[in-house]
């Protein structure tokens, strides 16, 4: 869109405005727009277009694009223009745009900013090595806290490592432990079970033929069949064979050196002999293994308050020693437990 400028905004005289700049949003008049073009090549960039008053001219082709950044300055030559100076018809640079009397001026506000870069140095001088220390302080700080947890990462992963190689082998043994009590591969159970199922086997054949040849009736087939199969049934036996009862125990404390746990054989318990001993309700029994080298047991009875010392010998029990007790009175539901320490009697 054109300027709201009628006249020539250039010699600001001439109202035969034919040219508009879009670049500088200004109007310009014939003289004007050749004057600039053969004097400024410069301005060639800025974008020159026919007047809205004068779209119907037919010379649309002399469009122009200015672009006063290009231009230099008409005194200083090495320096690009800023503004253009319609009463001295001449391109300006910064410099020329300062008036001698405003260089002391400059010059006075040229120092305080020296000043104030200067002043602006000094605190930074005087507080850097403030914030240069400790962010060295810190650094170090935080390098010694990555090589320490580095550090205490590889061993808890070496003792991780360590640990598994432990608890691999304490699974190892216990599983040769179980296969030393029990093989499931090769034990009496598998021997037996592969006897009594070869007999089952064999009994099964035996079984189905006879009921064919039984099913025909051809007397060729009775006779040739009961010459192959007519043989002892084998006897009804089999072996008494009871595994081992094997339970395994979970290690429950931390420092245990069982990690796994351990697996145990529950032992067998044989009744071998029994005694009957006559109006002694016994409470306790415990064995004593006494300095004396003998095989001395004791029997304590709450309700007689009496404590009973005897030996076994051959099928006869004998007594050896028997103290009552009155001062003293137990009063208690159950039997009272008995312990041998050192040869003396631990109620």
């Amino acid at each position: 869109m054109a300027s709201k400028y009628a006249n020539c905004q250039f010699c600001e005289e001439s109202a035969s405005v034919k040219w508009y700049c879009r670049s500088c949003d200004i109007n310009l008049c014939d003289a004007c727009n050749t004057k600039i073009q053969s004097k400024l090549e410069q301005l060639s960039d800025h974008k020159v277009v026919i007047s809205e008053k004068e779209e119907n001219i037919e010379d649309s082709e002399n469009i122009r694009k200015v672009d006063l950044k290009k231009i230099a300055c008409s005194k200083h030559m090495d320096q690009k223009c800023v503004t253009y100076c319609l009463n001295c018809d001449k391109s300006l640079c910064s410099s020329c745009l300062i008036q001698p009397f405003q260089y002391e001026e400059l010059n006075n506000v040229f120092e305080e900013k020296c000043f104030l870069l200067k002043d602006l140095k000094s605190k930074i001088d005087e507080c850097y090595p403030f914030f240069e220390e400790k962010a060295d302080d810190f650094r170090k700080m935080d390098d010694g806290e990555v090589v320490k947890h580095n550090e205490i990462k590889e061993k808890i992963s070496n003792r991780k490592n360590e640990v598994k190689d432990f608890v691999s082998q304490e699974a190892l043994k216990l599983e040769e432990f179980m296969k030393k009590i029990w093989d499931t591969e090769n034990n009496p159970v598998v021997t037996e079970r592969k006897r009594l199922c070869e007999i089952e086997q064999e009994l099964r054949t035996r079984q189905n033929i006879i009921d064919e040849v039984i099913d025909k009736l051809k007397p060729d087939s009775i006779f040739s069949i009961v010459e192959n199969i007519s043989r002892e049934i084998p006897e009804e036996s089999a072996l008494n064979i009871q595994p081992p009862d094997l339970i395994y125990i979970e290690g429950k404390e931390r420092l245990t050196t069982e990690v796994l746990g351990s697996v145990i054989k529950i032992p067998e318990v044989v009744l071998i002999q029994t005694f009957e001993v006559k109006s002694f309700n016994i409470s306790g029994l415990v064995s004593l293994n006494s300095r004396l080298n003998d095989d001395i047991c004791v029997m304590h009875s709450t309700s007689a308050h009496k404590f009973k010392y005897f030996t076994i010998s051959g099928s006869k029990f004998v007594t050896v020693k028997e103290i009552t007790d009155n001062k003293f009175v137990l009063k208690f539901d159950k039997p009272v437990a008995m312990a041998n320490y050192q040869g003396e009697i631990v109620l």
